[in-house]
């Protein structure tokens, strides 16, 4: 950004491999999420099993073959290859469709969509006045593969700075000389000590030397407003905020040409003095040096001073003389939860000054390893310093933090927060935040604090196992050597994954990603990470972790732009995670078993019928039929990918602990997969069992041939495909609805364009042309597409009745919950709606209470999700930024079934209604028996 600047003639841009920038970039990780490493691996494991199948196929052909032989229609007459090899080989290829290749691009689909929801999300939207220039900031996905990964988080990293506060600094107290000047006001703004402060520059020099070094020791520019107010522009809110308040004080920093700096001196009763500075070197600041200083020469006096500002961990190293009354001053101000500097300065002789200037600027015009030379040449002059005091600046904490944070904690989320800040500082913190509670084994590692030996306090929490809410403070020189020894480090790891807490201080961006480090490759199997930062020193464990999330402060876009999300303020994760996470971990999971499902049904139904066909390889769907399947079975359950919702919104904001089931990982795991295969071989069977003697039937009346018969059984697994599709819905909507009817129109639509369509059928299969009028012309076949879906929805629903009466998990538990809660509501309205007809003669339901008793929980109903992005109306703004439709929030008006009393109605329905077609089934199977004989009889009798 161009600043400070009325009129640019001419920009000249480096750019290229060898520009800083790119030198000190780092290449963004490729980040795989767990769900698409568990596919990889079912997909070798499937390709596995498709191999054995084939294999026991050939076999079974090997077995059959001199019995069958004579059949000239089934068995080619030669063949290249040799005779098991080539039979594998067709098997193989038959069985093809148990890979479901299509699952791919159709999750890519669904990232995409749920990505298009995250960003859209009205309540993750941001606008506030000096807020990214006055524009809203609605969330960012940048990685679509792991819109999943954020309903399994088990650990997430946090800088303080910027993420947890608001990154806007405002100074509260100081220390000069020993003395406190200011107190510390919850909510009170600007600094109350200026009296104090202006008392005692009569009687002590320091105050003006204090003073002095923050008017001068910085890289503010002076900028003038169109409308002529003068600001500062500064690196950093911590530099704004000092030279703000010096300037307060009566040293303000006036304005700065090339290498001079000129501020303004004013004393009580004396006349303001203009003081002139020529800077000589600028020792930058960075997270490893911790500090700042510039070099500078009085004009007028000629004296050169090196003033320093810097974290107190190492100024307190560079004194010449350390004030205990300091750093008590310093303990007290970090408890309350105040930012510390200390303020140094030093006078620098001639001779000292040429010598360290001279390597200065042969640092300067190194081309390799530029900064660390220069922090070096910074470091022989940063030294032997005359303490001149402390100063203390407020960050206020973000809105809505402390709430977050407790319910990521009730989530069983484990919370590290790695900061910059003093141990005091963070302690303080955190317990405002409520990362830390009072409640809490609080234990700190640490040379002066605490203690350094990791065993002791492993020791200690042993010693009362029945306290499981513990807490670990760790600071970055302590941390720096337990790293530095693996038996260490392995148990700082051990002791900190059994805590709920972990607050590491003074560590610096390489200390942050180690830590992702350690606990991605220390703990197995491997956790989802998550880390969330503003600042350019948070991009190493942001990259590092799983998941990074990047927050729009005021500390520039570095962290957005190497995130995989974005959020303006940390409030937001509580939607990230707790909704969008957790229903898009949901939605993958129940796609990808259900894909698996209806390709495992697709290829048992084929394998069965090779039993019939006597291992010739014939498929039992017609090629050009078969062709639909991907498209016409993934339609309905696509819907259920991008759309599903087990619970609305602010049922998952409530209940916090639901998220636990995608940390844990319980919906795609080895028995969620069993389950799934047991469903395939138990809807395959149904299929089977239910077309032998559908296929009896059909031949009684002329249309047992297989192209007609292969049909009926393909329209039966659509059925079965989109019933299942169905069942596994958990609300209803048009999106859901509109998928399995187009499904349906899809398949009638395909059947009329090409069966019935006489030029295409004679280019492609003449066999079966007008194949489907005479399928639909049999009340059998009626019968068959029916009872297939009914008998499905029998065994489904018993097996769903065990699973919810007797793995009682938590999510059953919430369901029934919630659910008793409406029951009660609507019995509570209807009683008291029957008490007013009763009074009034009449009896009135509205519909909002109608949808509550039939268990519907659309957006419009009373016993729905009560946001407010689906009632009230968007501003204009934020209308231009985001789609705020209620399909963009997600809130179209629909039904929830599951666990309701019309959910008990329909399946009392399908049980009875497939075992009533069942009775009709068999006694038509009954009757064609008896046709069936009777028409062999016939043809016997009339043979000679």
């Amino acid at each position: 950004v161009l600043r400070n600047t009325d009129y640019c003639l001419a920009l000249v841009c480096y750019t290229g491999a060898d520009t800083r920038m790119i030198r000190n970039s780092r290449p963004a990780p490729m980040k795989q999420s767990n769900l698409e490493v568990l596919t990889n691996t079912a997909m070798v494991i499937i390709l596995l099993v498709q191999a054995v199948l084939a294999l026991i196929s050939a076999w079974l052909h090997v077995q059959f073959t001199p019995q069958l032989k004579e059949h000239w229609y089934i068995y080619p007459r030669e063949i290249v290859l040799p005779e098991f090899i080539g039979w594998w080989l067709t098997f193989f290829t038959l069985y093809s469709n148990l890979m479901p290749i299509s699952l791919y691009p159709t999750v890519e689909f669904c990232n995409a969509v749920q990505c298009y929801f995250i960003q859209n999300d009205r309540e993750m939207y941001y606008r506030a006045p000096g807020f990214n220039h006055g524009n809203g900031f609605p969330a960012l996905a940048r990685s679509s593969n792991l819109c999943q990964e954020l309903g399994q988080v088990s650990y997430i990293f946090s800088d303080k700075t910027g993420t947890l506060t608001q990154n806007d600094m405002e100074l509260k107290r100081v220390s000069i000389g020993g003395s406190k000047f200011g107190t510390f006001v919850q909510g009170e703004t600007g600094f109350n000590g200026e009296a104090a402060v202006q008392a005692r520059r009569l009687q002590d020099g320091l105050v003006d030397s204090f003073l002095e070094v923050l008017a001068v020791a910085h890289t503010v520019m002076l900028t003038t407003g169109k409308n002529g107010k003068v600001d500062y522009e500064a690196e950093s809110p911590d530099e704004y905020a000092l030279v703000k308040a010096a300037a307060d004080l009566g040293w303000s920093f006036s304005g700065r040409s090339g290498k001079d700096v000129t501020v303004q001196c004013s004393a009580p009763g004396e006349r303001p003095q203009t003081l002139q500075y020529r800077i000589l070197a600028v020792n930058e600041f960075n997270s490893t040096r911790k500090r700042m200083s510039v070099v500078v020469e009085k004009r007028g006096t000629g004296e050169c001073w090196v003033m320093v500002k810097g974290a107190d961990n190492v100024m307190l190293e560079r004194a010449a003389h350390v004030q205990p009354a300091l750093v008590q001053d310093l303990k007290e101000f970090s408890m309350e939860g105040l930012r510390t500097l200390v303020i140094g300065c030093r006078r620098l002789d001639a001779q000292e000054l040429s010598e360290w200037q001279a390597r200065y600027d042969t640092a300067q015009r190194e081309t390799k390893n530029r900064e660390e030379k220069l922090a070096a040449v910074a470091e022989d002059i940063e030294k032997n310093l005359v303490i001149c005091g402390a100063t203390a600046i407020e960050d206020k904490l973000q809105a809505g933090v402390p709430e977050a944070i407790e319910k990521i904690r009730e989530a069983g989320i484990k919370l590290w927060v790695l900061t910059g800040d003093k141990l005091e500082t963070a302690r303080n913190i955190g317990y405002s935040t409520k990362v830390l509670a009072p409640s809490m084994d609080l234990r700190i590692l640490d040379e002066e604090e605490g203690t350094m030996d990791l065993r002791e306090v492993e020791k200690a929490w042993k010693a009362v196992p029945e306290i499981s809410d513990r807490a670990l403070m760790v600071s970055g020189k302590a941390l720096q050597g337990f790293m530095e020894d693996d038996k260490k480090k392995a148990k700082l790891l051990q002791i900190a994954s059994s805590s709920s807490v972990l607050i590491a201080c003074r560590v610096s961006p390489a200390q942050k990603a180690e830590m992702v480090r350690l606990v991605r490759e220390g703990i197995k199997p491997s956790p989802v990470t998550l880390s969330i930062g503003d600042g350019a020193n948070d991009v190493p464990m942001i990259q590092e972790a799983q998941v990074g999330i990047g927050i729009a402060g005021k500390e520039g876009r570095q962290a957005v732009n190497n995130s995989d999300f974005a959020i303006a303020q940390f409030r937001f994760l509580e939607s990230l995670l707790f909704v969008h996470g957790r229903w898009n971990y949901r939605r993958a999971c129940t796609f990808t078993l259900f894909t698996f499902w209806r390709n495992m049904v697709q290829v048992l139904m084929m394998m069965y019928y090779t039993w019939v066909s006597g291992f010739s390889g014939t498929a039992l769907y017609e090629d050009w039929i078969r062709l639909s399947f991907n498209l016409l079975c993934t339609l309905p359950i696509l819907a259920v990918g991008c759309m599903d919702q087990d619970f609305t919104r602010s049922q998952s904001l409530e209940h916090p602990t639901l998220y636990r089931i995608g940390a844990e990982g319980l919906d795609l795991n080895v028995l969620r997969t069993m389950n799934t295969i047991v469903a395939a071989i138990t809807h395959s069977l149904v299929l089977l069992v239910l077309a032998i003697p559908a296929f009896a039937a059909m031949e009684i009346h002329g249309n047992g041939d297989y192209y007609t018969f292969g049909t009926a059984c393909y329209t039966c697994l659509l059925m079965d495909v989109n019933y299942r599709a169905a069942f596994k819905t958990h609300n209803h909507n048009k999106v859901t609805v509109g998928a399995i009817c187009l499904s349906f129109i899809g398949y009638a639509f395909w059947l009329v364009a090409y069966p019935m369509n006489k030029i295409l059928v004679n280019m492609l299969t003449p066999n079966m042309y007008w194949v489907p009028a005479r399928m639909a012309s049999m009340v059998y076949f009626w019968l068959f597409i029916f009872i297939t879906p009914l008998v499905a929805m029998v065994i489904d629903v018993f097996v769903s009745f065990l699973f919810q009466r007797f793995a009682f998990d938590e999510r059953t538990k919430i369901i029934r919950r919630i659910h008793e809660q409406v029951n009660e509501r609507a019995y509570d309205r209807s009683k008291s709606m029957q008490n007013h007809s009763s009074e009034d003669g009449e009896t009135c339901w509205s519909m909002d209470e109608c949808r509550v008793i039939m268990g519907s929980t659309s957006p419009d109903s009373e016993a729905s999700d009560s946001d407010s992005s689906c009632h009230k109306a968007a501003p204009s703004r934020m209308k231009r930024d985001i789609n705020t439709s209620r399909f963009a929030q997600q809130c179209l008006p629909d039904v929830r079934l599951q666990g309701s009393k019309s959910y008990t109605n329909v399946c009392r329905t399908g049980v009875i209604g497939g075992t009533v077609l069942l009775v009709v089934g068999a006694g038509c199977l009954y009757m064609s028996a008896g046709y069936r004989q009777g028409r062999i009889l016939y043809h016997e009798n009339r043979e000679p």
